[in-house]
Parts: C-alpha cells; structure tokens; sequence
C-alpha cells in the first residue's frame, strides 16, 4: 500500500464519502430548509438528475403531490413541537423521477445536529423489483384460486354426477327388485294354477270313467228290457211290457241327468255357470236316492 492511499484512509471524511458514494441506495443531505446539500451517485441515478440539477434545490422536487407541497411544513412543524413522525421510522412513499414517472421506494430519515444546526439524511432505497415480484405473486395466488375454484367447480359437479348415477343406479335396483317380485308372485301364481289343471284334469278323468260306469248300468236295463219286451206279445203280459217300458224311461232319463252334468262342468270351465245357493234337506234327499237306486 502507497503512502498516499495510507493517508488516505486515515481521513475519517474520505471514508465517509467513500462510503457515502458507493452506497447501492441513494442517500440524501439536506438542511432544516429541505435544501439538498449533498447526494451520492446512486440518488442521482435513481432519480434521472445530474448533481448540479439538484444540489441546492428543495428536496420536494423529488416527491410527487400532496407531499411536495406539505414537506416544508412537515420539518417546520417538527422543529417547533419536536415530535418526530416520520425520523427514526421507515415508510414506503412514491419518488418523482425527472422524466415525470414514479416510482415506489422506502424512505429512511435520521438526524444530525451539529452546534444549533438541523440536518437530515434521507436513505431511498427502490422497491420497484420487489413490488413487481409481489404483484407477480398475487397474479399467481389469484390464478391459484380461480384454478382452485374451477377445480372445486368440476369436483362438485362429478360428486352431482356421481350422485346421480348413484339415484338412477338405486331406482334401477329397486325396480328390478320389483320386477323380481312379480316374476315370483307370477310365477306361484302359474304354479297354483298348474296345481289347480293338474286337480281339475284328475277330477275329470275321475268323472269320465264314473259317469262311464253310470251309462254302462242303465244301458244294459235297456237293452235287457227292450229284449224282454218282445217276448211280451199277449193282452195279459201287458203289466210286464209295461214295466220294462218303464225301466227303459227311467233308464233314458238317468242317461240325460249325466249328459246335463257333462254340459255343467263346460259351463263351469267356460265361466257360464252361476251357483244358486238353495237349503234343502238332506234325509229328503237321501230317502230320493235310494227310491231310484230301488227303481233302478
């Protein structure tokens, strides 16, 4: 290290302003008048001005309305009541660019008193990267929510069409159970019926060979009587004619009392029969029944 450069650095001011000037935020030094005393490189650029631009000017050319008309009145007021509002405290404000644009920053203000003399020192550092990068970020949580809310939207409407597949899959069910039990009640139904066929079937095979049996019997009083009478030919057999005449008639009416009941049961199987429900008794009707098996 040169002598020079030694000496240099022992200078408490040159570090300082060494400092001062390569600072990446732009810092500011104005008095109790809002006159800009001093200004680094990077408050400079920050702010599109040359240096002789705004040293000795009033710092509120860098602030854009209502502050640029009430910042003199803030260092006044300050002055006289001594309440700090804004020294000692960071806020964010908006700075006013040459080129008529702003810009958002965050605004450090201290204080410096030297003998009776007010001096304040104004660090800027530009938020404009970090707003676009937080503006950025609620565009994404924005397009995160819609999304979430269209995903939401087309989950809510499969558990509907899920729902209702289920309804119409449950209504199949229980139509289907339905018709299963009708297919059982119909299918005992045939099967009574069958039964019904199979007993109607036995008590007409049980009809035909009786009334068989019953024509069979006065049939041969028929043709045994009707072979009698020609043997009857004279005036005093005439009650023995007479008699097998009647056994023929008695015999021919049997005959038709079975045809009757025949036509009886196809009326019945045919649904043209209509019961009549009469009293009677049954030792008259016995007492007839044995008159004709008598006569028979």
């Amino acid at each position: 290290m040169s002598p020079e450069s030694h000496s240099a650095l022992d200078n408490p001011l040159n570090i300082l302003e060494s400092i001062v000037e390569t600072a990446i935020d732009g810092i500011f030094l104005i008095d109790h008048r809002g006159k800009v005393l001093r200004v680094n490189s990077a408050g400079l650029h920050l702010f599109g001005y040359t240096a002789a631009e705004v040293l000795g000017q009033n710092v509120s050319m860098l602030m854009p309305a209502p502050h640029r008309e009430n910042h003199d009145g803030y260092i006044h007021n300050y002055l006289d009541s001594g309440i700090k509002k804004i020294i000692g405290i960071g806020r964010e404000i908006g700075g006013l660019r040459k080129d008529g644009t702003l810009f958002p920053a965050r605004l450090a203000v201290s204080e410096i008193i030297i003998g009776e003399e007010h001096y304040f020192t104004g660090i800027i550092q530009d938020l404009t990267p970090m707003k676009a990068v937080q503006e950025e970020i609620i565009k994404l949580n924005h397009e995160l929510e819609q999304l979430v809310i269209e995903r939401t939207t087309e989950l809510q409407d499969a558990v509907n069409l899920l729902l209702e597949t289920n309804q119409q899959l449950n209504k199949s069910i229980e139509k289907h159970k339905s018709y299963e039990i009708a297919l059982l009640a119909t299918r005992d139904e045939l099967r009574i019926s069958l039964e019904k066929e199979k007993e109607l079937s036995s008590l007409k095979s049980r009809f035909v060979s009786m009334a068989s049996h019953e024509f069979k019997t006065p049939l041969a009083s028929i043709l045994s009587s009707a072979a009698l009478i020609s043997k009857y030919t004279t005036t005093e057999q005439a009650p023995d004619r007479n008699r097998h005449v009647d056994r023929i008639k008695s015999s021919v009416n049997h005959l038709n009392n079975i045809l009757m009941d025949f036509l009886s049961i196809t009326r019945l199987e045919e649904g043209q029969f209509v019961p009549v429900i009469t009293r009677f008794r049954c030792q008259a009707c016995f007492l007839i029944l044995k008159t004709k098996q008598k006569a028979c």
